[in-house]
């Protein structure tokens, strides 16, 4: 939650740079609607330009990998594990 509230908040002052006539509510919806990758929209994504456009695809972007990324770091470090541990196993029947 820390790296999407981090990215909620610099994506939303740097829209509010990019866009300065769009209202704040706006903002933050458009950039919490991208940050969740849910597509929703109060009508501002059309009105945007070209920067405010980038900003939008890549807090998007962010988005996607945010979950990706947490999973991989768990992986490389489960395999990671000593020598003398090791995991659970268990037959499952199947059918």
């Amino acid at each position: 939650t820390g790296m999407v509230l981090t990215v909620l908040i610099l994506m939303s002052m740097l829209l509010c740079v990019a866009m300065p006539e769009a209202p704040i509510e706006d903002v933050v919806y458009e950039i919490t609607s991208a940050v969740a990758t849910v597509g929703l929209s109060r009508g501002l994504t059309p009105c945007l330009n070209t920067a405010g456009k980038w900003i939008v695809i890549l807090t998007m972007y962010l988005g996607r990998i945010g979950p990706l990324t947490l999973g991989t770091a768990v992986t490389v470090r489960a395999q990671k594990m000593p020598a003398d541990s090791h995991l659970a196993e268990e037959d499952i029947m199947i059918g």
